[in-house]
């Protein structure tokens, strides 16, 4: 099976000293899944391009309490 792009994301979320988490979205990806009898034995495989201006990122501050 082929990853349709248009029906799916690569998004990511990374905590930053604890006082803002970074989320972002890769926009250009392209993957493989194989499938067998035995779940156990199937497989992914994505390429992501994350050196390119489609790189999504935002950050959320947490407020004070």
């Amino acid at each position: 099976w082929k990853i349709d792009q248009s029906h799916s994301q690569v998004d990511f979320a990374v905590k930053h000293m604890m006082f803002s988490t970074v989320r972002g979205s890769f926009r250009t990806f392209e993957g493989q899944i194989e499938t067998t009898g035995d779940p156990r034995l199937g497989k992914v495989s994505v390429t992501i391009e994350a050196g390119n201006k489609r790189v999504f990122i935002s950050i959320e501050k947490k407020k004070a309490r």
